[in-house]
């Protein structure tokens, strides 16, 4: 999708993936895996499969491309995302996993604000809802961490 570009030079202040909590990690580590290559989808599918088994890890999998599909459809710029082993996190990848936990929380001015930094202003009502439905299948479950 061409709503994004590999990070080229390093952040100023650079947030450790490390130090994120392991739902933030899972939506970063997911747009990274998915915007790398097809086996990077594939391993997308895998851990959505892993943590959630097959039924809904599919249906995982479908709101995560439909909130992709809002990204493209509404950013104002290309995001920035680093690449797949980087330990470090860029800031549209940190708004990304904060706009998901927060509309997934239902903290919906959070989220809305959120997505007012990425999307456009028509666009922000349906980022949110993606991401909702997103957080809601993703991030409301837990179960070990294996993407990375």
């Amino acid at each position: 999708m061409g709503f994004y570009q590999p990070l080229a030079v390093p952040d100023e202040q650079v947030v450790a993936l490390a130090d994120l909590c392991d739902t933030d990690r899972l939506v970063i580590n997911s747009l990274r895996f998915w915007l790398a290559s097809t086996e990077g989808k594939s391993a997308v599918w895998g851990e959505y499969s892993r943590r959630f088994g097959a039924g809904h890890g599919r249906r995982t999998l479908k709101s995560f491309e439909h909130l992709l599909i809002a990204l493209a459809k509404g950013t104002v710029r290309h995001l920035i995302h680093r690449p797949c082993q980087c330990g470090g996190v860029s800031e549209d990848e940190r708004t990304i996993a904060a706009l998901v936990s927060h509309a997934a929380l239902g903290e919906t001015a959070q989220a809305i604000a959120c997505a007012s930094v990425i999307a456009r202003p028509e666009a922000v009502l349906g980022v949110v809802e993606a991401a909702r439905l997103y957080g809601e299948q993703a991030l409301l479950r837990s179960a070990p961490r294996t993407l990375h």
